[in-house]
């Protein structure tokens, strides 16, 4: 009986072929996973500050009468619990006389103040929430803050309503 050459040997190849292409597919998944759940806290952040920022702007008694109140409220709507929340959590609510000035500090970070101000002044929210990526390489076209943590950011601008 006649043995084949081991290199012309085609019995087995398409499970090497399949376990060189699984790791790829693997993380193409689980990147596309990651990706969507980074869009989802995206946007549950920004529902979060826009309706904590209502109540600020509409004057309710219920409002934020400081910083960590803010983000309390904030943390409220997130998915995580309260407390990994805030440690991850930066916020800042700035009072300006007119929108320029409003824009002109736009890109600022966020550094915890809180001034509410008063009817008809118009007020910057901005908030940034620090998120783990487990699949770093996915995160080149975000802001970072470390190699394997996102910054997600929300802003509103707004005029206070005059309520009073």
């Amino acid at each position: 009986m006649r043995r084949r050459p081991f290199i012309t040997d085609q019995d087995g190849a398409a499970a090497i072929e399949f376990a060189l292409v699984l790791p790829l597919l693997i993380g193409v998944i689980m990147g596309t996973v990651e990706i969507g759940l980074v869009g989802l806290v995206s946007n549950t952040l920004d529902n979060s500050v826009q309706a904590a920022a209502r109540t600020i702007r509409v004057g309710e008694t219920t409002a934020p009468t400081n910083a960590s109140e803010f983000k309390t409220a904030i943390c409220n709507g997130m998915f995580e619990g309260q407390t990994a929340c805030l440690a991850k959590l930066a916020i800042s609510v700035r009072r300006f006389s007119d929108f320029n000035g409003a824009q002109v500090a736009a890109g600022d970070a966020p550094t915890d103040q809180f001034d509410k101000g008063a009817p008809g002044d118009v007020i910057l929210v901005k908030a940034t929430y620090q998120w783990p990526f487990f699949m770093p390489f996915f995160t080149l076209g975000f802001a970072q803050s470390g190699p394997t943590t996102l910054v997600l950011d929300a802003r509103t601008t707004f005029k206070n309503e005059p309520f009073g």
